[in-house]
C-alpha cells in the first residue's frame, strides 16, 4: 500500500492566512513519488491560500491507479475529515472537498471509489509536448502551475456556483437526492447520472431535467410535517410517486459513526459510505445524519417496498417511512432481506 507522508497533513497554517477554523481540501491524485509529496507541502506551507492539501504517490507507470492506493488515499481524506473530534461527533471539517487528478485510463477506479463525496477536476496540461517521453506529472515545475491553475478553476464559476448551490441545502435539490433509491425509470436510478455530472458529461441542468418536484399541501404529508414543522413544500418524487421529504430539523441523528480507521483492513465500500454520509460533491452536508424521510402521500404505508441499502444490499421496508441517508444506508421499523 502507497504510504502517504503524515508530515503532509501535519503542516503548520500562519496566522496570516485568517482565523482558523475549516479550510477547502484539494485530494491530489495521479502523481508519482517524486512529486506527489512535495506538490501537496507546498500548498500547505503557501501563504497566500486558506487550501490544504493532502497527496499520496500513485504508480510510476500504467496502471497509474490501483485499488491498493485508491483506498490509501481514502483513508487520509476521511482522516482528515473527522481529525480533531474525539468525542466522535461529525462535524466535517473541510469547507469542501476537491479531487484533482491526473487523467488516465483506469480513472475509473478512483474516480468510483469516492462517488458523489468530492467534486473532481482533472489535472490537465494542454501545452504538453512530451519532451523525451516523459509525462508532466514527473516534473515538480510543470506539475505546480497545473495545481494552481486547477484551484483557481474551483474558485471560480461553474464550480463556485455548484458549491453555492449545494450549500443553500434546498429541500427539493436533486443534487442532494440518495442516488441508489431515488428511481428516474423502473430501472434506472441517478447513480450513473452522478457518475457523469462528475466526469463532464452531464451538467447539473440536465439531471434537473430528469427530476421532478412539487409543492404537497398538509394533508397529503400530515405525519411528516407533524414531525418537522412547515407545510406546502417542495419535494422530489421519483418514478414510483415516492415523496423524498426533506426537512432540516427532526433528523434521526448520526448514524455513520464507525470504530476507527486503525481497527481493520478498510475497503472502499466502507470508506465511500463514511465520506458519502458526510459530503455531497464535496461540499459538507449540514447535519450529521443528513436524510431524506421517503414516503407515500396519505398516510399510506410502506409494504415490503424495495429499497438498496448500501449495507444490506437489497431491502424491503414496512413502515409509515424510510429514513434513506445521502450514503444510501437505510433505516425503518421493519426491514426484511430479499429472498434470492
Amino acid at each position: 500500500m502507497a504510504k502517504a507522508a503524515a508530515k503532509v497533513l501535519a503542516t503548520s497554517r500562519k496566522a496570516s492566512r485568517g482565523a482558523p477554523g475549516p479550510c477547502p481540501l484539494l485530494v491530489i491524485a495521479g502523481l508519482p513519488a517524486k512529486t506527489a509529496e512535495i506538490a501537496a507541502a507546498t500548498i500547505n506551507n503557501d501563504e497566500e491560500t486558506r487550501w490544504r492539501a493532502i497527496a499520496i504517490p500513485f504508480g510510476d507507470k500504467d496502471p497509474i491507479y490501483t485499488a491498493e492506493a485508491v483506498v490509501d488515499l481514502m483513508v487520509q481524506t476521511l482522516a482528515f475529515a473527522i481529525r480533531g473530534h474525539p468525542d466522535r461527533v461529525i462535524s466535517p471539517d473541510p469547507s469542501r472537498i476537491l479531487l484533482a487528478h491526473v487523467g488516465a485510463p483506469c480513472s475509473d477506479l478512483l474516480l468510483d471509489g469516492f462517488g458523489a463525496s468530492v467534486m473532481t477536476i482533472p489535472l490537465a496540461h494542454p501545452e504538453w509536448t512530451w519532451p523525451r517521453g516523459q509525462h508532466w506529472r514527473f516534473d515538480i515545475k510543470e506539475v505546480m502551475p497545473v495545481v494552481r491553475r486547477t484551484i483557481r478553476l474551483a474558485e471560480a464559476d461553474p464550480y463556485e456556483s455548484f458549491r453555492l448551490r449545494l450549500e443553500a441545502f434546498r429541500r427539493d435539490d436533486a443534487l442532494l437526492l440518495p442516488q441508489k433509491n431515488f428511481r428516474l425509470t423502473k430501472t434506472e436510478t441517478l447513480e450513473p447520472r452522478f457518475r457523469d455530472l462528475l466526469r463532464g458529461q452531464l451538467t447539473p441542468a440536465q439531471i434537473d431535467a430528469q427530476v421532478t418536484t412539487r409543492r404537497f399541501g398538509l394533508k397529503e404529508l400530515k405525519r411528516f410535517y407533524g414531525k418537522t414543522g412547515g407545510k406546502n413544500q417542495s419535494f422530489a418524487y421519483d418514478d414510483r410517486s415516492l415523496v423524498f421529504a426533506k426537512a432540516h430539523v427532526g433528523q434521526d441523528g448520526n448514524v455513520h459513526e464507525i470504530a476507527p480507521l486503525a481497527e481493520g483492513a478498510p475497503d472502499q465500500v466502507r470508506l465511500r459510505r463514511e465520506l458519502e454520509g458526510r459530503f455531497r460533491f464535496g461540499t459538507p452536508l449540514r447535519s450529521p445524519g443528513f436524510q431524506h424521510d421517503v414516503q407515500w402521500t396519505d398516510g399510506k404505508p410502506l409494504v415490503r417496498e424495495p429499497f438498496v441499502c448500501i449495507d444490506r444490499t437489497d431491502i424491503l421496508v414496512s413502515a409509515d417511512h424510510a429514513n434513506v441517508f445521502a450514503s444510501d444506508v437505510v433505516t425503518a421499523a421493519k426491514i426484511d432481506a430479499v429472498e434470492k
